[in-house]
């Protein structure tokens, strides 16, 4: 057996197995680089956003000018990204683009409960406080009353799981005899005009929504009692923790809960 010889190659091998090894270490570095960098891109921007397109939620005027709580919370929170808005009218198609992965980010009340996320779904820090009133017509005023001894029927835009559930988990715990019911193709603004007009007898909508068209509707009334203040979230695709920690570390910066509290109060 020629030892020189076998020496020669377990030489060559070792060379060998050094470049390969070298080589996968190089390509997972890359790898690595190229992830961070991708979701970095995410952060920095341009975002996708999906808004609810609502009184005081997220408005366009005329001019094609944006305004409403989430485009101020908006410039608060991320100011130096360029954001694309996507507007939807229901809250189960805005959430099934940030499921599917075709927008960034879900930017509107969003109430953290028991429920938990939707899938493929990370939840920001609180960023305001908000609740639900209950709205109905100046001349049913002992709503209370209704709701304990009658079956009042409760309606409510379809596409809303998170205040489906929130009054599906009220009436368990207040009201057992409440019926909800979800209309196909409505709106709370619409809801609210029903109510106005004597064809429902109760709807139920964001507290800030309820603000904001309660400036512009007659004859309906209001009420805050009937669900305790929530905290209200943004909600990011799942992949997108730096992103995530970004607009939290803004939150804690800016104590959104607060100070959107009172511009909302104004």
């Amino acid at each position: 057996m020629n030892f020189k010889s076998l020496r020669g190659w377990s030489w060559v091998f070792s060379l060998v197995v050094i470049l390969i090894a070298t080589w996968l270490v190089r390509r997972c570095g890359e790898d690595h680089h190229r992830s961070e960098s991708e979701t970095t891109s995410r952060a920095e921007g341009p975002l996708t956003v999906a808004v609810l397109l609502a009184p005081g939620n997220f408005e366009i005027d005329s001019l094609g000018n944006f305004g409403g709580i989430q485009h101020d919370l908006m410039e608060k929170l991320l100011p130096e990204v360029q954001v694309k808005w996507q507007p939807f009218t229901s809250q189960e198609e805005a959430l099934k683009s940030l499921q599917d992965h075709a927008v960034d980010l879900y930017a509107s009340s969003y109430p953290i409960s028991s429920v938990g996320l939707p899938r493929n779904t990370l939840a920001t820090k609180a960023i305001y406080t908000s609740g639900f009133a209950l709205v109905h017509r100046r001349d049913s005023v002992d709503w209370l009353t209704i709701f304990h001894d009658g079956s009042p029927e409760v309606y409510i835009p379809e596409g809303y799981p998170s205040l489906k559930q929130t009054l599906e988990h009220l009436k368990e715990l207040s009201f057992p005899l409440m019926k909800v019911i979800e209309v196909p193709d409505a709106t709370p603004v619409s809801l609210v005009i029903d109510v106005a007009s004597g064809n429902r007898d109760f709807t139920v909508c964001d507290r800030k929504l309820a603000t904001a068209i309660s400036q512009s509707v007659e004859n309906v009334v209001f009420d805050e009692d009937i669900a305790m203040d929530m905290f209200q979230v943004w909600l990011i695709d799942e992949k997108d923790t730096l992103l995530l920690s970004r607009i939290n570390a803004r939150i804690d910066s800016l104590d959104t809960v607060k100070k959107s509290d009172e511009v909302s109060a104004k």
